[in-house]
């Protein structure tokens, strides 16, 4: 019987956990917050292309197989707990999760209090169809962003790769780098000129490039495979020092697809990686801190 455990990378596997750490940090206001949103959710992206496999494209059937795995791996998830949420609404109105009373705005704050409605039958039905094809989410999914962007930002993914393959078998790589840097223009251009419409396509089209650069770290590992500490230090240090000049400059928020620029939040994403990468190497050496 195949051992999976015997085919993971630790190392990654210690990186996801930290980018982890960093997410719910983030979402609980922690000091440095806004240092750990210059990379935090980056780190995903660019690990699930990391895990891409050239042989996901190789024939139509490849692509099939491949897009019934993300199918069942996150959009079915992201339709079952849509439609748990879009059906527990009017309960968290009852039971003051939400609100209807606009009175209770005067006594309590914050950046998600809003009034909330209850649904109708058909409101019900509708919601719950429209988070179906993307169009919108309950409130208290709110974070469901990435799970519909990673899985449309793979399957584009998928899409391109095999296309390309097919028609520019020796330069599949660079094909793939040029549509990741018109994809990324466009998705700036998206936030700074259509307020990021297109039901995630915009964040789809900025997400696409840390994809593609999370294949590159994979597809060129054997450049950086055998680092040791004296490697991992410098590495350590710079990637810090570059993310503690970019936390001066501005700022970054995935989930509105908002970022200063595009090499910008480039230069944020692969230095985060980069820190957290380097992180792991030393965290993996202590085996009670690696279980931890």
């Amino acid at each position: 019987m195949l051992d999976r455990n015997k085919y993971r990378v630790e190392q990654l596997d210690i990186l996801k956990a930290l980018g982890i750490v960093c997410m719910v940090s983030g979402h609980a206001y922690a000091p440095f917050t806004k240092f750990v949103y210059l990379f935090h959710m980056a780190i995903f992206f660019i690990a699930s292309g990391f895990f891409y496999k050239d042989k996901n494209s190789q024939d139509i059937q490849s692509v099939f197989k491949a897009f019934w795995k993300k199918v069942k791996r996150l959009y079915i998830p992201l339709f079952i707990w849509n439609t748990i949420y879009t059906l527990l609404h009017n309960l968290f109105i009852h039971i003051n999760v939400y609100t209807d009373n606009p009175q209770l705005l005067n006594y309590v704050s914050g950046k998600w209090i809003c009034i909330t409605e209850y649904y109708s039958k058909y409101d019900i039905i509708m919601r719950i169809i429209e988070g179906t094809i993307f169009s919108s989410s309950e409130q208290m999914f709110g974070t469901e962003w990435f799970l519909r962007v990673l899985f449309m930002t793979s399957i584009f993914y998928l899409i391109f790769d095999y296309i390309i393959k097919h028609l520019f078998k020796q330069r599949h790589v660079l094909i793939q780098f040029i549509i990741a840097t018109i994809l990324l223009i466009f998705g700036f251009s998206c936030y700074k000129i259509f307020n990021n419409s297109f039901y995630g396509i915009a964040q789809t089209c900025s997400f696409y490039c840390l994809y593609f650069l999370g294949y590159i770290l994979q597809r060129y590992k054997d450049k950086y495979s055998n680092w040791n500490w004296k490697q991992y230090i410098p590495a350590l240090f710079v990637s810090f020092l570059i993310l503690l000049l970019l936390n001066g400059i501005g700022s970054i928020e995935l989930g509105q697809n908002r970022y200063e620029n595009p090499v910008f939040l480039l230069l944020a994403s692969s230095s985060g990686w980069l820190l957290l990468y380097s992180l792991s190497y030393f965290i993996k050496k202590y085996i009670y801190l690696k279980k931890l």
